[in-house]
């Protein structure tokens, strides 16, 4: 299978902010002051539901975030965390469909079951070479004057970009993993090695070489994105574990880098679930499929492609029109 960065980037993303700890520094880091100090944390999840489109389930590729507010515990509060590794600041729109279908789904789910409306809240996650240059505004991306653009329907998003972010400090954060795994995210572009030594010595010097678990994804996601092996690992980092004198995790780390990961697993698992999607609703609306349709779907692992041909089920009239996305 060809490696698909965007789903390395997110998968490593997905799984740094897994943790309830981490997603609460998380938050507490990206969001406003006046918005965190009102959630209730005790009653934080994490829906594994996807409501991009009604009555079908993708791949997640976003993190949501279930909670409550402490004065409205009757009401469930979400906080959608979108994640993006590249930006085309030419197609403004993607973005805000992308949130607003979420949106909508959600809160007409509540409206057909006649429920308290849930309230969410979508938070972007942009560690991309490009600068983000997308309005958080809905309505601002009309280029139209401002007695128009005050009466046309409006939301935003609150933007997370590591880019020169002064939130991203061990100081400030204050969460080992949590730094260390944002700090490759911001870094990863990058041509050199710095941040990788910065996070090995960090761990080293907070003592944190007891429980390597953490710091092997790290390592691993890093090894992944740049193609570095055993032997370029070596070299890299010859230097700094001649300096701690820490032969044992030396051996551990290459290790960590010479089997397959759970990060690269958990990518082929959810292609393999969008697959089996993909050929399960387009036998639904347009009847059987042949063997070599399916085969086409099964070769597609660029999961943006297979997530467009989701969304283009509920409206295409014939099945071709799906299967072009894949192309």
């Amino acid at each position: 299978m060809k490696k698909d960065l965007t789903n390395i980037h997110n998968n490593f993303f997905l799984h740094l902010l897994s943790k309830k700890e981490n997603a609460i520094d998380f938050l507490r880091i990206s969001l406003p002051e006046a918005i965190f100090s009102q959630i209730d944390f005790d009653y934080l999840d994490f829906d594994k539901q996807s409501h991009i489109l009604p009555n079908l389930k993708s791949s997640i590729k976003d993190l949501v975030i279930k909670t409550k507010l402490k004065n409205k515990k009757e009401l469930d509060f979400y906080l959608l965390v979108e994640h993006k590794s590249s930006v085309d600041n030419s197609r403004p729109k993607d973005i805000f469909i992308q949130i607003f279908k979420y949106i909508f789904n959600i809160i007409f789910e509540d409206y057909k079951k006649n429920k308290e409306l849930r309230i969410v809240i979508p938070l972007v996650f942009y560690h991309g070479q490009k600068e983000w240059k997308i309005p958080t505004n809905f309505k601002d991306i009309f280029d139209v004057d401002n007695s128009i653009k005050q009466n046309l329907i409006d939301f935003n998003y609150i933007l997370f970009n590591t880019k020169d972010n002064p939130n991203i400090n061990k100081e400030i954060i204050n969460n080992i993993h949590l730094y260390s795994g944002l700090i490759a995210l911001k870094t990863i572009f990058e041509e050199e090695y710095k941040s990788l030594l910065e996070i090995i010595r960090l761990f080293y010097n907070l003592d944190k070489f007891k429980t390597l678990e953490e710091l092997e994804t790290i390592i691993y996601y890093i090894s992944l994105v740049k193609n570095i092996d055993k032997t370029k690992f070596e070299n890299i980092t010859k230097d700094l574990f001649e300096e701690l004198r820490e032969e044992v995790s030396m051996v551990t780390f290459l290790d960590a880098i010479k089997n397959e990961s759970r990060i690269e697993g958990e990518i082929k698992g959810e292609i393999k679930k969008q697959q089996k999607t993909l050929i399960r609703q387009l036998s639904k609306k347009f009847g059987n499929i042949t063997e070599y349709e399916k085969e086409f779907i099964e070769q597609c692992s660029d999961t943006e492609k297979l997530d467009n041909a989701l969304d283009e089920i509920l409206f295409a009239e014939t099945k071709f029109k799906v299967l072009d996305c894949l192309k």
